[in-house]
């Protein structure tokens, strides 16, 4: 007995040695005795184990019948018929509470209003105000509509279940040695892991009933919460458990439907028609892909459900661990005592590691008991040093979790630490101090103790033990506990504890074989460093924590290292900086805020490569818009975060966003370093928007805009071009190129934009020359529009443009040939003498006023001729008479509009020189 007492690994050798004998031939003593040691272990321990498990389970499937059919015929919604009073009272509480607070929530915003409040005021709260004013009184009935649904969809899936869950493996006939193997222990698998699968289907929906209940009482106070901004996060939350909780049967008793099915299937039903007789086999094929559906099904809906669910199943997995543990210590215990000693040592002489010549030379027998023995070597170093110590390293690793997470305080868990003798366990020991963050407390001989202290090594160890256990959520825990913590090596230089992690990473996946995709350069994989951008473990590690725990375990001193911080600017969404925010209050958001003011917009939208698994660069995108978004929405400005300026609200960042992906729509890498110093220039983020969008579509058109001084005139211009439309997109492109061309000279003219868009060639030309004379906008649209109507008016204008810029010269000549007339008759009239040179140029300004006033003259003529013309086209019908009338109605409006332009002499004015500057005239 000493032998089972020294190892208990070895009697887990002797149990699977019989069934691997089974294998040779059976005139051999060693085998007959075998088969009759398993016979009877199995027959009277097994057998009885799992029909006390068949039992069980056959009680619980009773159980979990029941608890569906009443958890789907409960009453849920207040005011139903059999409603459980403490429903109906709370309903009412929360109804009248809700009341109260909706009538503050209207004080609140009058006094929104009046202090300019822009989320809270009167246009934007008070109609959510009104509509939960009706809807609360209905909250009940809408929660009970939701759960009906649920429940209607979960009862068509177990209603159409044909079985109850019958028991499997009935009339199984093998009553061979292996038969009986195979039967007794896949009936004890079925049996115990259908239980507690079983068990967790009961508690999941015994917690459905309860969970909406209280959310039903919370009704109304949820639906009060989604009139503010800053509380409709609470609205949200209530919502989300409500659906997930009415529907969270549905994926069970669709699965459940699938395994009930699975396990009504006879043998023809699961193999060919001309496969030989299956035996036992496929008996058990059936129980088993119910059993498989059904972990698979449960699997899916707890990942489905809310926290509340998942929790629940953690614990049965939980349970279901401790009581493999329990059986496989009661198999090994019974097998050390129906299993004699000379069995137990012909069998460990026979493994090929002890006995490399063994069954050499022996035929047939030998190369069979040979292939026998090197599977029981394998069996011998694998579950003796392999599954054992794994196994033995799990209960290890169990022992010390349940110990350090009972611990009271760093010194008794320090005192934990020490005791434990096995690395498994100081490794797990370290992953709980990690998720209680009391790692900070080990490393602190104040608190523990100098002697007690964690060390450097230590803690080295311990992770590169974790890594080996591929526990993820211990190893993140401990990467986000050392994100910023240091030590001095050797040399006095200041290490990171998470580069040190990252290194041990490295030469874990390299040592292990991983593929090369797989490992890891400083702790994260070539796919995370070009599709993610992680430079290194540690941002990894910062990005990567989104709950409210995870977060935590940085500690509000993260603030204080620069690495870390960078890493949030440039992967943290608004959730994240939220919860660290809501933890650490103003230690996080005075320093957050202050670095985000220093970066400014420009570090925020800065576009950034985007690559693919590969490596190779696929587009860009802005580094992370989203911090923005969160600077500038009442949430943070509730915790006291400052917008910053130019993005302080959430349509200013929608519009920043958006003028970072134009950008970074260009592919050409020239172009929108170009595109972007032109919109750089522009101040108004609209103005940006509009500019942005215009060379986005077609960046051959920034030439134009960087001719053009005026930000003012670049919107404008801007907008005019977006608006352009041809008959298709290549036409769209060189419509747009020309017109730019245009305005480049002209930008006053983007008001008609789309009138110089209607002509083509030489017309469009004299349309830009024409429209260029019309300095009031206004006037400028509606000759615009004539021209547009008759093209045919297009010289005709020009010439009338033309006259009315003569007429303007000639009273301006005629102004200054009068001063000089008065001017040398005052000096004659006081006996003067006039000049020569005077009155030569006064005789030759009198000769060109009277050239001019010729030209004019005969202008006005043609003219006039051409409007006789247009009286005097034959009028044959009533449509060309009309048609007559419509065309000299329109040239006389042109005619008004030209005259009325230039009332002032050029040069008059600062405002009239802009405006000409800006058509062009000179």
């Amino acid at each position: 007995m000493d032998f089972f007492r020294c190892n208990t690994r070895r009697a887990l050798v002797l149990f699977i040695m019989p069934s691997l004998l089974l294998l040779l031939p059976r005139s051999t003593n060693a085998i007959s005795l075998v088969e009759i040691v398993a016979s009877t272990f199995i027959k009277g321990t097994l057998g009885t184990v799992a029909n006390a498990l068949n039992f069980i389970l056959f009680g619980v499937i009773k159980l979990m019948q029941w608890t569906i059919d009443s958890a789907l015929s409960i009453p849920i919604a207040p005011g139903a018929q059999g409603i459980v009073p403490l429903v109906e009272t709370g309903w009412n509480v929360s109804r009248s509470l809700g009341f109260i607070i909706l009538a503050l929530t209207l004080v609140f915003i009058g006094l929104a209003t009046i202090l300019r409040l822009q989320n809270y005021q009167l246009q934007k709260t008070l109609p959510a105000l009104v509509v939960i004013a009706l809807l609360i009184n209905f909250s009940g009935v809408l929660v009970g509509i939701v759960v009906d649904i649920g429940n209607i969809l979960t009862n068509f899936f177990f209603g159409s279940i044909k079985t109850t869950w019958n028991l499997p493996w009935q009339g199984v006939s093998d009553q061979t040695t292996s038969g009986i193997i195979a039967f007794e222990v896949a009936r004890v698998l079925y049996f115990g892991i259908a239980i507690f699968i079983y068990l967790a289907v009961v508690a999941i929906f015994f917690i459905r009933v309860l969970a909406l209940w209280t959310i039903a009482m919370l009704a109304p106070l949820a639906f009060t919460a989604y009139v503010l901004p800053s509380t409709r996060k609470f609205w949200d939350q209530w919502l989300h458990a409500l659906i997930q909780w009415a529907f969270v049967g549905v994926p069970m008793g669709f699965f459940l439907f699938l395994s009930s099915h699975a396990l009504s299937l006879s043998q023809s039903d699961i193999l060919p028609s001309n496969a030989q007789s299956p035996g036992v086999i496929a008996a058990f094929f059936g129980p088993f892909v119910a059993l498989f559906l059904l972990f698979i099904g449960i699997t899916i809906s707890i990942s489905m459900a809310p926290a509340q669910a998942q929790t629940i199943a953690n614990w049965t997995r939980a349970q279901g661990s401790k009581a493999a543990q329990w059986a496989r210590h009661k198999t090994a215990t019974t097998v050390k005592d129906k299993v004699s000693d000379r069995v137990r040592s012909w069998a460990e002489k026979q493994a090929a590691s002890r006995n490399p010549t063994w069954g050499q030379g022996k035929g047939g027998f030998g190369f069979a008991g040979r292939r026998a023995a090197d599977v029981a070597g394998l069996a011998r170093r694998s579950f003796g040093k392999g599954v054992g110590a794994v196994t033995n390293e799990k209960d290890v690793a169990q022992a010390a979790d349940k110990k350090a997470r009972a611990a009271k305080n760093a010194r008794e868990l320090a005192a934990i630490l020490r005791e434990e003798a096995t690395q498994a366990g100081k490794a797990r020991i370290l992953a709980v101090a990690a998720q209680r963050r009391m790692i900070g407390d080990l490393m602190d001989e104040n608190v523990v103790g100098k002697g007690n202290v964690l060390s450097k090594d230590e803690v080295l160890k311990s992770y590169n033990k974790l890594l080996t256990t591929d526990d993820k959520d211990a190893i993140e825990a401990v990467d986000r506990t050392f994100a910023r913590r240091t030590y001095k090596d050797a040399q006095g230089n200041t290490v990171r504890y998470i580069d040190e992690l990252g290194q041990l990473r490295d030469n874990f996946t390299k040592r292990e074989g991983y593929a090369e995709k797989d490992r890891t350069t400083g702790g994260v994989t070539q796919e995370e460093i070009n599709v993610k951008g992680y430079k290194n473990l540690l941002e990894k590690t910062v990005a990567e924590a989104r709950t409210s725990d995870e977060i935590k375990q940085f500690g509000s001193g993260i603030v204080e290292d620069e690495a870390a911080m960078e890493a949030i600017d440039k992967h943290w969404g608004a959730h994240q900086a939220q919860t660290a925010a809501t933890l650490w209050g103003r230690e996080f958001v005075r320093p957050f805020g202050e670095r985000m003011q220093k970066k400014g917009i420009e570090y925020y939208a800065e576009l950034i490569p985007v690559k693919n698994k590969e490596g190779n660069v696929v587009g860009s995108r802005p580094r992370n818009t989203d911090l923005l978004r969160f600077a500038a929405s009442s949430a943070a400005q509730g915790l006291g975060l400052s917008p910053l300026e130019g993005a302080e609200t959430p349509e200013q960042v929608n519009t920043i966003t958006r003028v970072a992906n134009t950008l970074a729509g260009i592919k050409d890498d020239a172009a929108r370093r170009e595109v972007k110093t032109i919109i750089d220039k522009v101040r108004d983020l609209d103005s940006k928007r509009n500019i942005a969008e215009v060379l986005g579509k077609d960046p051959d058109l920034r030439s134009a805009f960087q001719s053009i001084k005026e930000e003012r005139d670049q919107i404008e211009v801007a907008r005019a071009l977006a608006g352009i439309r041809g008959v298709d997109e290549n036409d769209t492109k060189a419509t747009r190129k020309e017109i730019a061309g245009i305005l480049a000279n002209r930008p006053a003219l983007s008001n008609v934009a789309n009138v110089l868009a209607s002509f083509k060639g030489a017309e469009r030309t004299t349309a830009a020359n024409t429209l260029a004379t019309v300095l009031n906008p206004p006037a400028r649209e509606q000759v615009g529009e004539l021209l547009r109507k008759n093209s045919q008016f297009l010289e005709p204008t020009l010439r009338l443009s033309q006259l009315a810029a003569q007429q303007y010269e000639i009273r301006f000549k005629q102004s200054n040939v009068e001063k000089m007339r008065s001017g040398i008759r005052s000096t004659q009239n006081a006996g003067g003498k006039i000049s020569a040179a005077r009155e030569a140029q006064f005789k030759e300004e009198e000769r060109k006023l009277a050239e001019m006033e010729k030209a004019t003259a005969a202008l006005a003529q043609e003219l006039d001729k051409y409007k006789r013309d247009l009286h005097q086209v034959p009028d044959t019908t009533p449509q060309s008479q009309e048609a007559r009338r419509v065309r000299v109605a329109q040239w006389e409006t042109l005619e008004r509009l030209m005259k009325s332009q230039k009332t002032e002499a050029p040069g008059a004015g600062k405002r009239q020189k802009k405006q000409r500057r800006q058509v062009g005239q000179p």
